[in-house]
């Protein structure tokens, strides 16, 4: 599983058994590797810009300590109705592409950008 979010991180080079917890907590040194986890997070430069990748990302890391965070943390984050709007807004796909559309419709919003783009796409005569 790819983690390289910060090249020079000090979790950088750390093995995924290590950062990825268990979700049952199944291993009898998960605590103390949790805390260990946290304690290099605490050192970390990047501290704040990998809790906000974490919960604002379409697909964080699953079971990984991330950002001062454990993954029960991370998950509860990830609920708050904000960051639910958020990633609704920073993971949308550009205007004019197909993706785009469907999200506008979902949403019942109208993007003249994506409806005609639609339109030259699904029947090039109309346009």
């Amino acid at each position: 599983m790819e983690r390289r979010l910060f090249i020079d991180a000090p979790c950088e080079g750390l093995q995924d058994d290590f950062v990825f917890l268990d979700r049952n907590w199944r291993y009898p040194n998960q605590a103390g590797r949790l805390q260990r986890c946290l304690d290099i997070c605490d050192t970390c430069p990047y501290i704040v810009e990998c809790a906000n990748w974490a919960v604002l990302t379409e697909t964080p890391l699953q079971g990984a300590v991330l950002g001062g965070m454990d993954p029960s943390q991370v998950a509860a984050r990830r609920a708050e109705p904000f960051m639910v709007e958020a990633r609704r807004w920073l993971n949308r796909s550009p205007c004019g592409t197909e993706r785009a559309y469907a999200d506008h419709r979902h949403f019942d919003e109208d993007c003249n950008i994506c409806r005609e783009s639609h339109t030259r796409r699904n029947n090039p005569l109309a346009a």
